[in-house]
């Protein structure tokens, strides 16, 4: 038996958090360079296997799992996802854990929890 991949379903208070989070952090600077034009990127992989939170090749961790970068750096030429791989990104520009911790403290949310990786500490 042939299974298709499944994806998280969320309730509609869900999808409007998520909504209203994503529209929150796309206002954000970059974390990389402070640029004022950011993209959601949905963080994977790297620092984020090396605490525990893996999943299947090619899902997303978490709609809550998001930081801002900006065009060149989420899937431009120096981008997480477009080639340069993730561990050699957070190399040059800091792991995603890292700002994933600092977007909680600039939003006052803990969005490790939210995702349900309660295990991850972020003093807010």
């Amino acid at each position: 038996m042939r299974r298709t991949k499944q994806t998280k379903r969320y309730s509609p208070t869900e999808r409007k958090v998520i909504d209203m989070l994503h529209d929150a952090i796309a206002q954000m600077p970059c974390v990389v360079t402070g640029s004022t034009e950011s993209t959601v990127h949905h963080c994977h992989g790297g620092s984020l296997a090396d605490i525990g939170i893996t999943t299947a090749m090619g899902q997303k961790t978490s709609d809550f799992l998001v930081i801002p970068l900006a065009f060149d750096f989420h899937v431009g030429n120096q981008g997480i996802d477009s080639g340069i791989g993730v561990r050699t990104w957070e190399q040059r520009y800091g792991t995603q854990v890292d700002h994933l911790k600092r977007v909680c403290l600039q939003l006052g949310v803990n969005l490790f929890e939210l995702a349900g990786f309660e295990h991850v500490e972020v003093r807010l």
